[in-house]
């Protein structure tokens, strides 16, 4: 991650892109995200936006916020996720931003050059923090407090700087709170003295600029309004689905997509498969390898299979999911379809024309994946993994990922990709990696 914003910051110099960086807050857990704010000078948001584009940033519709635009990225390397919100003005509040501060050009002016990134001047930053967590957030958190203590630190080092932080508490903060109450609670770590103030700062930033307030509001509330327009006119999401040979390996990786907070898909399992199955299964009198909503457990002796009641769906049941994941994808969403009805083709045998034909009308209205993912492994048998491999002849944006690898490597590997062909669907003619091309004939090594 480290090596991925020195990419993005030196870019920006090379643009001449006038910056700083107001905050940066990474979380992890079970997907990694790493959250960052950049104050832009308003003239060059436009420079930013191609730069950021090149370097594989693309905007999701869930992520928007009201008084900036929200960036995101995957970074291989780090399997982790890469946000940068961009602001050209400082508004807070909770839920709606509308109290405006006019520091924006100060803080620009006074920015400072840390490593390869432009930051903000110690006191500004000290103001803009403590405005953050004040109005925007109520709390004080770790980061908050960590990045409070270091501004602080500077600013009790260099007199220049200690002077021009009362000057700007004199003027924007106080008297809700004025510097001597600032130092005494930086000094004593008293956050809940300070969160104490935050009613009446509230009201006195308010009282400032009542029609300016006002305005921001509606016009924030507007602006997201018209912002969902774009989003169903053409932002199309994708439709992925997963071949594998192991369910277990499957099922894990389907299960961390799902949990994955910046992709935030929508899973539907087993769609179109257990009708397909079901058929076969009257005219063969085999034990099937299908892992779908249920299991096969048992064939009599005269070839009809004893089914779970979870799999032998109708099919408008299947046509309803169609028409939900065609639904989620026109959002803007992405929509993992999971044992999908390709592995059900997968397992035939060898079939007559009217029972292929039977197939192609189960399967003629079940979603199409935008993209297949198609995990290979070493324990394929190789009459097997040839049919799988022959899929690309019906779906060219396929790609064969290598199985024997970490399972860490893997996800990284599968989100990558997906958020690729996202990158490609919505303008962003970059997808590295799927095509025709990329479909080995050798097994995996």
């Amino acid at each position: 991650m480290t090596s991925k914003l020195h990419d993005i910051f030196s870019e920006l110099q090379h643009a001449g892109i006038h910056y700083a960086v107001l905050r940066s807050d990474q979380k992890s857990g079970t997907a990694h995200l790493t959250e960052m704010a950049l104050l832009l000078d308003p003239a060059h948001v436009k420079k930013l936006t191609c730069v950021l584009s090149k370097l594989g940033f693309a905007r999701l519709p869930n992520r928007q916020v009201a008084n900036g635009t929200v960036f995101i990225c995957f970074v291989q390397s780090a399997c982790s996720w890469l946000q940068i919100e961009i602001v050209s003005e400082l508004h807070y509040g909770s839920s709606q931003p509308h109290i405006g501060v006019p520091l924006a050009h100060e803080c620009l002016q006074f920015r400072q050059k840390r490593d390869s990134a432009y930051v903000l001047a110690p006191q500004h930053a000290l103001v803009t923090l403590l405005l953050h967590a004040l109005l925007d957030r109520g709390v004080f958190n770790t980061v908050a407090i960590a990045q409070l203590r270091k501004a602080w630190k500077e600013i009790a080092e260099n007199p220049a700087a200690a002077a021009h932080l009362d000057e700007l508490v004199s003027r924007i903060l106080a008297p809700a709170i004025t510097p001597q109450l600032l130092k005494k609670a930086l000094a004593t770590s008293d956050w809940p003295h300070l969160l104490s103030q935050q009613k009446k700062l509230h009201r006195q930033l308010l009282r400032t600029t009542p029609l300016q307030a006002l305005l921001q509001k509606a016009t924030g509330r507007s602006t997201h309004a018209i912002a969902t327009l774009p989003k169903i006119l053409w932002r199309r999401g994708i439709s992925v689905a997963l071949l594998t040979s192991d369910g277990v390996v499957q099922s894990s990786l389907a299960n961390s997509l799902q949990q994955d907070h910046t992709l935030r898909m929508r899973t539907l399992a087993g769609i179109g498969s257990g009708q397909i199955a079901s058929l076969r299964l009257r005219e063969q009198a085999i034990q099937p390898a299908f892992a779908g909503n249920g299991h096969f457990s048992q064939i009599e002796p005269n070839g009809k299979a004893l089914r779970e009641k979870t799999i032998n769906k109708k099919p408008e049941v299947h046509w309803r999911q169609s028409l939900s994941a065609r639904y989620q994808r026109s959002q803007g969403r992405f929509v993992l379809l999971e044992r999908h009805f390709l592995d059900a083709w997968m397992t035939r045998q060898s079939y007559t024309f009217g029972q292929n034909s039977r197939d192609t009308f189960f399967g003629k209205y079940m979603p199409k994946p935008d993209l297949v993912i198609f995990i290979d492994t070493p324990d394929w048998p190789k009459q097997q993994r040839q049919k799988y491999l022959a899929l690309q002849m019906r779906f060219p944006r396929m790609v064969v990922v290598d199985g024997n690898r970490n399972t860490n490597e893997v996800e990284a590997e599968v989100k990558s990709l997906i958020w690729s062909h996202y990158r490609f669907r919505n303008g962003t003619k970059i997808f590295h990696g799927v095509g025709r091309g990329n479909l080995a004939a050798e097994p995996a090594s």
